[in-house]
């Protein structure tokens, strides 16, 4: 991700924003997650590098827990966790964003 990220900043346009996806398990202890926990702490901690050491806002959503395999079914489904990403890469306040964690209360508290 951290590759991606870089490698992509250079051709955005200067008011363009950049989200990366993670979950609660990179902030809190789930048995079971540990390699996923550590993969979305690391998504976490380079979406904050990239926002204190670019331009571009670079921000974080989580969406809550999201019905996929990995969930065993359980969680919201895809489609209805698409609008919390698109408002944090259109409507969402940039200091709200920017460096920080949009979760599911953030976002809903902000559309309601």
């Amino acid at each position: 991700m951290f590759a991606t990220v870089r490698e992509a900043l250079p051709h955005l346009a200067e008011d363009a924003r950049v989200v990366v996806a993670s979950g609660i398990v990179a902030r809190r202890r789930a048995d079971g997650f540990g390699s996923y926990a550590v993969s979305k702490a690391a998504a976490e901690a380079v979406a904050r590098g990239f926002a204190a050491d670019t331009d571009h806002v670079v921000g974080v959503v989580d969406p809550g827990q999201v019905e996929t395999d990995l969930s065993g079914g359980r969680g919201h489904d895809p489609a209805d966790v698409a609008p919390q990403f698109r408002w944090a890469l259109t409507d969402a306040p940039a200091d709200l964003l920017d460096g920080e964690i949009i979760d599911r209360g953030d976002w809903r508290s902000h559309t309601a």
